[in-house]
């Protein structure tokens, strides 16, 4: 992911994220989907909460992309 991440071509960028998310376990992908699907309720709810997408990802993202 990030690797994924430096890429300059948006495009690439995409199809690599792709590429890579269809290649977790089966249980990894669900709970990937999941969460993505919260966060993406979540800042539809921005007015009210706050939580932008840019708001989420500097609370969510360094926990989610964190290198082991």
């Amino acid at each position: 992911f990030l690797q994924i991440s430096e890429e300059r071509d948006y495009r690439q960028k995409m199809i690599s994220l792709q590429d890579l998310v269809h290649t977790l376990p089966p249980l990894n992908f669900a709970v990937l989907k999941f969460i993505c699907e919260h966060l993406k309720r979540v800042s539809e709810m921005s007015p009210r909460n706050l939580m932008t997408s840019k708001n989420l990802a500097i609370v969510f993202g360094p926990g989610l992309l964190q290198s082991r």
